[in-house]
């Protein structure tokens, strides 16, 4: 249910990356759990408070919305640690 999912929490050592990739898989496994709370979810497991912050701008209304848009941000985050 949806509170196996909100029980899901950003590890210290995780990377975002990461994070996505084990809540995504733990989404599949609760098929019907509705896409608010999975977003929800989802920010309140993060430790990325620019990524937060950035949720809170763009407001995803889907999974589909909330992962493509995190993947997205991660593989930015990963560009810059890799020129700087």
């Amino acid at each position: 249910n949806s509170c196996d999912l909100k029980a899901y929490k950003q590890k210290v050592e995780e990377t975002l990356r990461e994070y996505i990739c084990h809540f995504s898989k733990q989404c599949n496994e609760l098929p019907d759990i509705m896409d608010v709370d999975v977003i929800r979810a989802f920010i309140s497991g993060t430790t990325n408070e620019t990524l937060v912050h950035e949720l809170g701008c763009y407001k995803p209304r889907t999974t589909r919305e909330l992962l493509d848009f995190t993947t997205s941000h991660a593989s930015g985050k990963e560009a810059v640690h890799a020129i700087f």
